[in-house]
């Protein structure tokens, strides 16, 4: 059994003139509601062994604060990440180390969302309809190895909104 967690970026800032949209960053409310989600996930008891991170500076300051900078100085960012789909997501994944039981994805919107509704059963249930900044979802997964994670077939444990 593997665990699967999905993470958007929290609240971003609007690009700055001549800023790149890879390098727009949190808003201060972001950064907060991203140590608010690194505390719940402390009290749910995510900890995951591999990170898959978007090379974006919201992706990567979302996970510094959930998870700390020790997690981010161990995180891959691959440059897949940034903008990838569902289906580029879920090849990263499948990619993981075989041996890891858990793993973090950071990535962005619409694919992070599209991977959220993608793993689990169909029809979504509604806690996925939306995926607002800093959402949150873990999935188990029946595998042994993440080569043969498959769409449909986690169990979503929870679904963390980052509403306000």
């Amino acid at each position: 059994m593997k665990h699967l967690f999905l993470l958007r970026h929290a609240h971003t800032l609007p690009a700055a003139p001549g800023q790149t949209d890879a390098d727009r960053e949190l808003a201060p409310g972001g950064v907060e509601a991203a140590a608010r989600l690194g505390a719940f996930m402390r009290h749910e008891g995510c900890a995951p062994e591999v990170v898959l991170c978007s090379p974006a500076a919201r992706t990567r300051q979302t996970l510094v604060q959930a998870l700390g900078d020790d997690a981010a100085a161990a995180a891959l960012y691959p440059e897949s990440l940034y903008g990838a789909s569902a289906g580029e997501l879920l090849a990263a994944a499948q990619g993981a180390d075989p041996g890891a039981r858990s793993l973090l994805i950071v990535a962005h919107n619409p694919g992070i969302h599209d991977l959220a509704r993608l793993m689990g059963p169909q029809p979504p249930p509604t806690a996925l309809m939306a995926y607002h900044p800093g959402t949150l979802t873990a999935y188990a997964c029946p595998v042994d190895a993440w080569a043969a994670l498959a769409p449909h077939t986690g169990t979503l444990l929870f679904c963390n909104t980052g509403a306000p």
